[in-house]
This record gives structure tokens, C-alpha cells and sequence, in this order.
């Protein structure tokens, strides 16, 4: 069985298309080593993460969830809005812990039915 975090990223270059992704290590690490290594011209941000047992197992199920929102079938980025991806990701369902950075997460307030926007994101 693997732990480990599914993760939401965003890169300034690409605004509204995410990256939803996996690693076993820090998901703060794996933008960094994501943004040396793929020559991206801005740096990719970490917005929020999940950690998960069974982490590969998640992830699969994330990106059927989001298939209709995918860029490309061979990479891991899909199109908004943020709020379905976020959810697909986010889910207390299924997750051990959850982690948000506050300054780049939008969410929905549904007690006043009412999107609240942080960072950004308008969905």
C-alpha cells in the first residue's frame, strides 16, 4: 500500500488550467522539481493537496472523474473551473488529511450559496 498526496497546481503562464498530479514526496518538492524540469516559463504553485493511502489508486480515480476537463490524455493538466477540480481532489470521503494554501484557493460558501473568491479564482 502507498502513501502519499494528490495535488492542484497552477502556473501563472497557463491561467485556468491545472496541474492534478501525485508524488510520495512534498508536494511543494515536486513543483519545484516539476518546474526545473519541464523548462516552464513561470513556476508552478501548489494550491492544495490530499493525502491519501493507496495514493495511485486515487489519482486514477481523480482523472476519470475530471476526463471530460483534460488538455491532453498523455499529461496530467485539465481545464476549469477550479470548483470541480478542487472537489474531485478535496474529497473527505476518501482522504486522510487535506491541505489548502489559503492565498490561492477559491471555494464555495454553501450555507449563503455564494462563491467566495481568494487569490483569483472566479468561478
Amino acid at each position: 500500500m502507498s502513501y502519499g498526496f494528490v495535488y492542484i497546481m497552477e502556473s501563472s503562464a497557463c491561467p485556468g488550467m491545472f496541474k492534478v498530479g501525485y508524488t510520495t514526496k512534498s508536494p511543494m518538492g515536486r513543483a519545484d522539481e516539476l518546474t526545473k524540469s519541464t523548462a516552464a516559463p513561470l513556476p508552478l504553485t501548489v494550491i492544495c493537496y490530499a493525502e491519501f493511502e493507496n495514493v495511485e489508486t486515487h489519482e486514477k480515480r481523480i482523472h476519470a472523474e475530471l476526463a471530460s476537463q483534460r488538455v491532453n490524455e498523455r499529461r496530467e493538466f485539465f481545464w476549469g473551473p477550479f470548483s470541480r477540480i478542487y472537489h474531485a481532489v478535496m474529497n473527505r470521503d476518501y482522504a486522510i488529511a487535506l491541505c489548502e494554501h489559503h492565498a490561492a484557493v477559491a471555494f464555495w460558501d454553501e450555507e449563503h450559496a455564494e462563491q467566495k473568491v481568494i487569490g483569483g479564482f472566479e468561478q
